[in-house]
């Protein structure tokens, strides 16, 4: 003797949502008015910020989420044995609502806040070939990203570069 199942239900595909039908709530004009102020009013604040990082110095930003907490920033800190470094938490936004920012510095400067840090936009580059290559799933399976390094990019690196990385690690071991 069997359960009966429910039949399955159809959902109706999802329509086009955009940034004001998400911050806008239906019956609530004056809550959905006032999240978009405060939302815009974010977007002024952080927007030359970030235009300054992403466009002008030509970094990506990445989010590394073991330094979003000051706790697991120094855990990351001590597992790594990085010296110099050090954690601290600060209210940058000068607003009790909101937590502390996490700041993490290196001994050359800032390296991330709450977790986001700027970095070379090589690794995008990359990934926007490999997966330009292989678009599909299906493809993908049988071409993962390292073997396709080795035949692609590995052959445009020097030995040079490979010989030098070789014999600095040579004199670091016999010193």
């Amino acid at each position: 003797m069997g359960f009966i199942r429910k039949q399955p239900t159809i959902r109706p595909p999802r329509q086009n949502i955009t940034f004001d039908n998400i911050t806008a709530r239906i019956g609530n004009g004056t809550i959905g008015e006032r999240r978009m102020a405060q939302q815009r009013a974010l977007a002024d604040q952080v927007g030359p910020g970030l235009i300054h990082i992403v466009g002008r110095l030509a970094k990506d930003i990445k989010r590394v989420k073991a330094l979003v907490n000051e706790k697991s920033a120094q855990n990351w800190i001590t597992d790594r044995g990085l010296k110099g470094w050090k954690v601290q938490s600060e209210d940058l936004d000068n607003d009790e609502n909101t937590p502390k920012n996490v700041i993490v510095t290196n001994p050359s400067g800032f390296y991330s806040i709450d977790g986001y840090r700027a970095v070379e936009p090589k690794q995008r580059f990359l990934l926007n070939q490999y997966y330009g290559k292989y678009p599909t799933k299906l493809q993908r399976t049988d071409n993962n990203y390292g073997a396709w390094y080795d035949e692609t990019i590995r052959p445009l690196i020097p030995a040079a570069v490979g010989k030098q990385l070789f014999n600095k690690a040579v004199q670091i071991v016999l010193k």
